[in-house]
């Protein structure tokens, strides 16, 4: 199943990922826990750009982190801009999650928009966590876009979550993924290990008959 969602970032964004670089948990929720869990420390700042998904303040702060909400604007169709993001950053700023296309507004970063905040969050070492859930779920004129290729390149400055609910229509089964560095992967395999260990064997087949195909 690792290596058929490695495949997955293969088949539809060029992404040369190992299975090393794959940890499949109980839905996305969880892999969004254990990334929390493994890069957080207490005092952090994450920037999360408003309106968000009711989740992510509240897994920020089981870790003693601090979620910092970054307001958009309706007339900037709830997108954050690398403006927006610097003016709420302070040097406590550890991470960002960039949530795109958006629960609950909808909005969707281009990936010229995509890539410009990813290289100002590199130069100022805040880590992205890339919630791409609904990454296929976007219609013309729009086009797909995706932080995933950018990783290939720094891996110590992103990982990208995803899950089989939304955009593969597989809900309740509760099967999330990420992409991740190795050591990262590693690190959110022991928390995860000593929490809800494995990923439930029917869910797991089911999953890898979604990853497999048809699509159509």
């Amino acid at each position: 199943l690792r290596e058929a969602v490695a495949g997955y970032f293969g088949r539809f964004y060029g992404v040369a990922a190992k299975t090393a670089n794959v940890i499949v948990s109980n839905g996305g929720k969880q892999v969004l826990y254990n990334l929390f869990a493994a890069l957080l420390n207490p005092g952090d700042e994450v920037l999360i750009p408003a309106p968000y998904w009711v989740s992510y303040p509240d897994m920020v702060s089981l870790f003693d982190a601090r979620p910092v909400a970054v307001p958009t604007r309706a007339e900037a169709n709830f997108l954050a801009s690398v403006a927006d993001l610097d003016a709420a950053r302070t040097p406590r700023t550890r991470m960002l999650i960039l949530n795109s296309p958006s629960n609950p507004t909808g909005a969707h970063y281009t990936q010229e928009a995509m890539l410009e905040i990813a290289e100002w969050a590199k130069a100022r070492g805040v880590f992205i966590v890339a919630d791409e859930v609904y990454d296929r779920l976007v219609f013309a004129p729009a086009k797909p876009a995706t932080l995933s290729k950018w990783w290939e390149e720094n891996q110590d400055h992103v990982a990208i979550a995803g899950a089989l609910s939304k955009s593969m229509c597989v809900t309740g089964l509760r099967v999330g993924f990420a992409l991740a560095h190795e050591d990262l992967v590693k690190a959110m395999s022991k928390i995860q290990g000593q929490s809800t260990s494995n990923v439930c064997s029917v869910a797991q087949k089911a999953a890898l008959a979604a990853f497999s195909g048809p699509w159509d």
